[in-house]
């Protein structure tokens, strides 16, 4: 659903001014999470140093105002804010906030936007949809204050004229969304290396070292900073399994992961796809690298018998680095090399496991 937003009072001002309207209400826990997502104070109604979860990005993109974003909270107490809220409710179909608009029109709840933040989606509209208008606007927010104000200047409120944007640098050329990797040359490649091989930790080698040079071709230094497997090692005297560091590309990484700990370990204990945005967000995450803000991590299972093998774990130092695609045909690179290779079957000592 999709609705044009076309308040008559100050909510028409921040239309007119501002790429990002996110409106929120005061004491409200869903709000509150939604900022403190996206790094803006829990409390706050405007977003005076922006959403922090963009300034990496912005900083190397001239033209693009953090400004342009805002919070505002609604208060329900007020009629004002309360016709508001009726206002949005009957253009989102949803009696719920937060709720987000860009350039305008409604683009989803707090789900939606804490998404698009992480992704990307929301920094590259508001470079397309920005105002030269936007430090006029911002200075009347901050004179003010409250959200709930006096109406907005006449030419605003009677026109529905947009605002004059002729003189506005263009938008720099982002890309949100990870750039497609070429499988089907990778997934050539890596049949070249493995099919006639039946050593493990040659393969291994081999195929982290084609997929982290394929991802830096094609997505260049922040497209992956770690690639590379840990295998599933039973221990001496126990029924426990560890991962075991095995062959990878990038820094030096955590030798042992027990399968109750980090995105290795929830892959391997649920044998499921971890594709983590933000892993600052997942629960008991290891920061091996703490310039890691994503990863991939793939389930590696004996093509027979079901049994864990290992997994394969990529971290990328950019949010939302990996995608459905990515998950996909790297998974079928995992089942290539289990159906190839000779896993170990000795036990091993359970070791200082540090992190």
């Amino acid at each position: 659903m999709s609705g044009r937003l076309s308040g008559p009072r100050f909510y028409k001002m921040l239309e007119s001014n501002h790429a990002v309207v996110i409106y929120t209400k005061a004491n409200c826990s869903a709000c509150a999470r939604a900022k403190a997502t996206l790094g803006a104070d829990p409390h706050s109604s405007t977003v005076e140093n922006g959403l922090k979860i963009f300034e990496p990005r912005v900083a190397s993109h001239s033209g693009v105002h953090l400004k342009d974003v805002i919070i505002v909270d609604l208060d329900l107490s007020s009629s004002v804010d309360s016709a508001e809220f009726d206002r949005l409710a009957s253009i989102s179909g949803r009696r719920t906030v937060p709720v987000c608009f860009i350039n305008g029109n409604y683009v989803g709840g707090g789900d939606d936007m804490v998404r698009m933040g992480r992704d990307g989606t929301l920094l590259f509209k508001l470079a397309e949809a920005k105002s030269i208008e936007i430090e006029e606007a911002y200075e009347f927010v901050n004179k003010h204050g409250s959200p709930a104000m006096p109406p907005a200047p006449p030419s605003l409120e009677s026109s529905s004229t947009p605002p004059n944007t002729s003189e506005s640098l263009p938008p720099p050329p982002l890309h949100p969304a990870p750039v497609p990797l070429d499988y089907n040359a990778l997934h050539s490649e890596i049949d070249s290396l493995i099919l006639t091989e039946s050593d493990l930790y040659a393969n291994a080698a081999n195929v982290s070292s084609a997929v982290y040079h394929s991802i830096l071709k094609h997505r260049g230094p922040d497209g992956c900073n770690w690639c590379g497997f840990y295998f599933a090692r039973r221990v001496v005297d126990s029924d426990s399994v560890i991962l075991l560091l095995g062959p990878f590309q990038g820094k030096p990484a955590c030798r042992r992961i027990r399968l109750s700990e980090g995105v290795c370990g929830a892959a391997a204990r649920t044998r499921e796809v971890q594709r983590v945005e933000d892993v600052h967000s997942f629960p008991g995450h290891i920061a091996c690298d703490s310039a890691s803000n994503s990863e991939l991590v793939i389930p590696m299972l004996h093509p027979t018998t079901g049994e864990l093998l290992g997994v394969f774990d990529l971290d990328c130092p950019t949010f939302g680095g990996y995608t459905e695609e990515d998950a996909s045909e790297l998974g079928k690179v995992c089942e290539k090399l289990c159906g190839v290779s000779v896993f170990p079957k000795e036990r091993i000592e359970m070791g200082d496991i540090r992190h």
